[in-house]
């Protein structure tokens, strides 16, 4: 319980660290922003950036909008049953034998099954200077499925947390463009599966992404 409480601060000051810092950036790009986008004809200087992200039987539709050159906001949401991922860190609810850290034990029963459901997230994105590689990092939120050899019936819960989405989306030589991408998210919060299970995990997922839309007006993001 102890190892959990210090997960759990640990947890909250990354969260406290990762909001200043997207804080931070944000007031920066804005500061810097020239005036001329703020007027009637600002719209022809944005862009903004969809598409799909598709992993095992989950289907994620994300919208970014660009602040800067480097820098967009947006929001995502799926539906789906996601069952193409692991804990990398879990107590001994959701542990299995993949798990890189248990810090409470392993889960005891066999055939444990876990699988992500409806999801909703908001996140910052961020460009590298390469122009080919893309970072999300936001708030997730999402209801899960559950269950173990302990019990017949699936459980399910709910994730609270922060996460980081990376991506390598090439341009195309041709149009300059991006139009696919495969990356990983890492996602790090609380896990709560009734009133009686609530346990710090940080869970990693796999993702192929499909974009449809890259540019509006003169700037291509």
């Amino acid at each position: 319980m102890n190892t959990q409480k210090t997960l759990t601060k640990t947890f909250l000051l990354v969260l406290l660290f990762m909001v200043a810092l997207c804080q931070t950036q944000i007031t920066a790009q804005l500061s810097t922003t020239p005036k001329i986008e703020q007027s009637s004809k600002a719209y022809k200087h944005r862009s903004k950036q969809g598409g799909l992200d598709f992993s095992v039987f989950h289907l994620n539709f994300h919208q970014a909008f660009a602040v800067s050159d480097r820098l967009m906001l947006g929001f995502e949401g799926g539906l789906g049953f996601n069952v193409l991922s692991l804990f990398l860190v879990a107590g001994d609810h959701f542990a299995t034998d993949a798990t890189l850290f248990a810090y409470d034990g392993f889960d005891e029963f066999g055939n444990e099954f876990y699988a992500e459901g409806t999801t909703l997230q908001l996140f910052a994105r961020i460009r590298t200077k390469e122009r080919k590689d893309l970072l999300d990092v936001g708030f997730q939120t999402a209801l899960f499925l559950h269950s173990d050899d302990s019990d017949d019936d699936i459980g399910g819960g709910t994730f609270r947390g922060i996460y980081i989405k990376s991506f390598l989306a090439p341009k195309s030589k041709t149009t300059g463009t991006q139009r696919i991408g495969i990356g990983a998210q890492v996602s790090a919060g609380q896990y709560d599966e009734s009133d009686s299970i609530n346990q710090f995990g940080v869970r990693c997922s796999f993702w192929i992404r499909f974009y449809f839309q890259r540019k509006v007006g003169q700037r291509n993001f």
